[in-house]
């Protein structure tokens, strides 16, 4: 695939839209309207047999949404100085140990944004840190069988939760494989 242009249409504070035009291989021009948008993390953050997750007021879809903790990665930061960031400023807790399990596109169809998931265990307490737009913030505790219903049920439908969460129990079936 060749790119002939490459224009910015709007440019925001949260997003850029570009519209590029291209010839694929087979010599078939086509548009594409591209969202660029910062980077990502989600944090799992378990304690014993819960795990701490958040509601706050989604506008876009105008409803509360339960998700784990995250949000984007800030200039100058890594993905793992984010997920450390959003542990204390979103449910006030710093992790003895934080592991990357991986990282995703969030809609490869039309977005670069990438999501990088990890899991925070040996939680110690802190003070919270919430940024403006976290006022309404609600901490939740949950265990495992918990968010498997509140997905099945519809309750929990935020996809990059719902991705986080599929990863980490993919880890979860892929370490106890291990274990003898």
């Amino acid at each position: 695939m060749h790119v002939i242009s490459s224009d910015v249409i709007y440019k925001g504070k949260w997003l850029t839209l570009r519209k590029d035009q291209i010839i694929k291989a087979d010599g078939v021009h086509g548009i594409y309207e591209v969202i660029e948008r910062k980077d990502i993390v989600a944090v799992i953050p378990k304690e014993s047999e819960f795990f701490y997750m958040v509601e706050q007021y989604r506008h876009a879809v105008k409803a509360r949404s339960l998700e784990f903790p995250g949000g984007f990665i800030d200039a100058l930061e890594s993905p793992l100085q984010a997920a450390k960031r959003e542990l204390k400023e979103e449910i006030g807790v710093q992790a003895k140990n934080i592991k990357l399990l991986n990282t995703i596109w969030v809609v490869s169809g039309y977005s670069t944004q990438k999501l990088h998931i990890f899991l925070a265990e040996n939680l110690t307490h802190a003070a919270q840190k919430l940024d403006d737009t976290e006022g309404d913030l609600k901490i939740k505790k949950f265990t495992i069988e918990e968010i498997e219903r509140l997905i099945k049920t519809g309750i929990i439908k935020n996809s990059p939760t719902i991705a986080t969460f599929a990863m980490y129990t993919i880890f979860l079936r892929a370490n106890r494989k291990h274990v003898v």
